[in-house]
């Protein structure tokens, strides 16, 4: 049998359905205009707070939309740019490359360069010409901007260079006023993105300012002569040494290449080429 407390709940709950049931019809059956102003009243009284915290929330999810809309087109935007520039300076040095190379007294042919994902990545590179071409070893590698590197070994279609920031690649250089000769390479690094070279064997006498660009000397027939190799930037003699050393900052940094010309023949003064070359393109 059922407790008077169970009793009472029972009769409550069928009376509290009763009275939903009776308003269920009353306003089924209820004029339109009824309907509305009762609907009216309860969405601006009991549901009042329910509907501000759902206009609240629809808010707040439309704005991290719009945000994230935002933040998207940012993005894209400043990629485009990104990409605008990067298609605008590879254009302008492709065009600087073609003008040097019309400019070139010597036989020479145009290569595209594969960087290679391997440890000797940023100091050796594939080449896509080879002997067929005319290629053999050192041969000379150049851009626009100055010296790259040299052809290690050659195969029928392709070639290796060796970039100079390989530690066997050596090259003679001088200033502009032969005031100074000696032997560039590749410097200890000084950073974790920081790779120079470094001119060694200079006679103490001979004191070069920082800042004084250095070519290609075209002395042991393998470099023409006044190929851009760097600018110095420090020097770094011992005061008590019998010689002095320069560090040299490149002319060219590896990353940027992706097209070079290599020089058929080790001959020549390439001074006036460079400077036909430079002054063909803005």
């Amino acid at each position: 049998m059922l407790s008077a407390t169970e009793r009472y709940a029972t009769r409550w709950d069928t009376l509290t359905f009763v009275i939903c049931l009776v308003l269920a019809l009353l306003i089924r059956f209820s004029p339109d205009g009824f309907t509305n102003s009762l609907a009216t009243g309860i969405r601006g009284s009991v549901l009042s707070p329910l509907i501000s915290l759902q206009e609240l929330a629809e808010s707040q999810k439309n704005s991290r939309f719009t945000h994230a809309a935002v933040v998207a087109q940012r993005d894209s935007l400043a990629m485009d740019s990104f990409d605008s520039r990067a298609a605008v300076t590879e254009n302008r040095r492709l065009r600087r490359l073609l003008a040097l190379g019309n400019a070139l007294p010597i036989r020479h042919v145009a290569a595209e360069v594969v960087h290679q994902s391997s440890p000797a990545q940023g100091l050796t590179a594939l080449l896509s010409v080879g002997a067929r071409e005319g290629v053999r070893e050192l041969s000379p590698v150049i851009t626009a901007e100055g010296l790259v590197g040299i052809v290690q070994s050659v195969e029928e279609r392709f070639s290796v260079m060796w970039m100079w920031p390989h530690p066997e690649f050596r090259v003679n250089v001088m200033t502009a006023d032969a005031g100074l000769f000696g032997n560039a390479q590749s410097a200890a690094p000084s950073g974790p993105n920081v790779q120079l070279m470094q001119i060694s064997g200079v006679p103490y006498r001979d004191e070069v300012p920082v800042g004084t660009v250095v070519y290609t000397s075209g002395l042991g027939g393998v470099w023409p002569r006044r190929i851009e190799v760097g600018t110095i930037i420090e020097d770094t003699s011992e005061p008590a040494g019998w010689e002095r050393t320069y560090l040299v900052r490149p002319s060219v940094h590896p990353a940027a290449v992706s097209h070079v010309i290599v020089l058929l023949e080790p001959i020549g003064d390439l001074r006036s080429a460079f400077e036909a070359g430079q002054g063909l393109v803005p």
